[in-house]
């Protein structure tokens, strides 16, 4: 089981669920972080398409020039830094003595968004990064995104694992995996930026098919050859 995203996770790999659902921090040093994380999250409310407007104009390029070095299957995202809410005060986080000072304190504390840094290709066996992705790169923007919205690579991999015939345990429940689909996701960034596999399970309880859902942890049992 995928252990829940912490402060202990500097350098963890994961990968955003849509990659547009991105929160631009840009200039750090000179805005004030808690009152630019409140009002981002109002401009979004009352926005749909703020986030992506944000991105377009940061970088001048259209969504599908912006991503179109990135490859669903090959790339990954390393944390660098948190927001937390700490004491009615939205913080950044970026470094493990940060972190370490905030453990030390009796109050507590909730991660609120994740920053990342994009990397084109990586290693599954060593979980070596290369490639890193430019937009990422720029040391004057920081790319985050709600806790809800990044997934740990591992579970990516044990999603992309599942295979036809397979049989899915649950902690209650079990299902049958009828259907594996490889989907071409030409818009990726913007739909699904995290696998490129529609899985259809049929449920054990219900007797129906649905989408094969990652939010509840699992275990794969292969079909005996």
């Amino acid at each position: 089981m995928s252990k829940k995203i912490d402060l202990n996770d500097f350098g963890r790999l994961v990968k955003p669920r849509i990659l547009t659902e991105a929160f631009l921090l840009c200039n750090f040093d000179h805005i004030d972080l808690h009152n630019w994380w409140k009002q981002v999250l109002v401009l979004d409310m009352f926005s749909k398409s703020y986030k992506k407007d944000t991105i377009v104009s940061n970088y001048g390029l259209k969504l599908n020039e912006l991503f179109e070095g990135l490859d669903i299957e090959n790339y990954v995202a390393s944390i660098i830094s948190f927001i937390v809410l700490h004491d009615g005060k939205y913080k950044l986080v970026s470094t493990t003595q940060e972190a370490e000072i905030l453990f030390s304190m009796r109050k507590k504390f909730y991660i609120r968004a994740v920053g990342i840094e994009i990397f084109k290709k990586y290693n599954r066996d060593t979980k070596e990064v290369y490639e890193p992705w430019e937009s990422t790169q720029k040391t004057n923007i920081t790319w985050f995104y709600k806790l809800k919205h990044i997934i740990p690579v591992e579970i990516v991999e044990q999603h992309n694992d599942v295979e036809t015939g397979d049989l899915i345990i649950f902690s209650k429940t079990q299902a049958l995996v009828t259907n594996v689909k490889v989907l071409k996701r030409t818009k990726f960034y913007s739909t699904c930026s995290w696998t490129n596999k529609k899985i259809t399970v049929l449920s054990g309880n219900k007797a129906y098919q649905v989408r094969l859902d990652i939010n509840r942890p699992f275990e794969i049992i292969k079909p005996q050859q």
